[in-house]
């Protein structure tokens, strides 16, 4: 059977019966793997019609299973799929591989295309800690120091040796070089401090 998307090629015989899809064995399917029709998946737009809903800002949020990331899913085809990564699909055809479907909401359960974006485990990243959705300073589980300690070792940073700040706070040489540097805890600036004038004026 010719794929009824249009492109000319052969598709495959199907090899189990799944009712939900309308799939049945002995049969060829309608579709090739990764063609589709007018955008829609078979039997993804209700399933969306039946486990999305829509939210006050927008999200087209996924009610149905979820995954342990926390991303919709459901089965195709005898197949656990990525329910947003099918959405972008469907719509914009195959994934690259190493690529990845982002939200620009941060909602791992919305599904509405225009709030996805592809691109690489390292843009995923950097938007995380642009938006500051990644652990880090005094929150973070493994750390040695509090948020008003790394203040006050920047605040003493150019009249003190590293390595004499490092073994005052019970820290490695190289945790606080990263600290010195701005590798580590960058988010934490150290308050300037007010100038009194009428003092400074009292001392003239």
């Amino acid at each position: 059977m010719i794929c009824a998307c249009g492109c000319g090629a052969a598709t495959s015989l199907i090899k189990y019966n799944d009712r939900a899809n309308g799939l049945v064995a002995g049969t060829y399917r309608k579709y090739r793997k990764g063609h589709f029709s007018k955008g829609v998946i078979p039997s993804l737009q209700s399933r969306i019609d039946k486990y999305a809903v829509r939210a006050p800002n927008g999200c087209l949020e996924w009610t149905g299973l979820l995954n342990k990331g926390g991303y919709g899913k459901s089965t195709f085809n005898h197949q656990t799929k990525i329910v947003h990564r099918l959405v972008w699909e469907a719509a914009n055809g195959p994934i690259p591989l190493g690529i990845w479907v982002l939200h620009e909401c941060d909602n791992r359960r919305c599904i509405e295309l225009s709030h996805l974006f592809l691109g690489t485990p390292q843009d995923n990243t950097d938007d995380m800690i642009s938006k500051k959705r990644h652990s880090h300073g005094e929150i973070t589980k493994t750390a040695k120091l509090t948020q008003q300690q790394v203040v006050e070792i920047k605040r003493r940073l150019g009249s003190c040796s590293q390595t004499q700040l490092a073994r005052e706070f019970s820290i490695s040489n190289t945790q606080m070089s990263r600290i010195a540097t701005n590798q580590s805890w960058a988010h934490v600036v150290v308050p300037k401090r007010k100038i009194n004038l009428r003092s400074l004026a009292a001392k003239a």
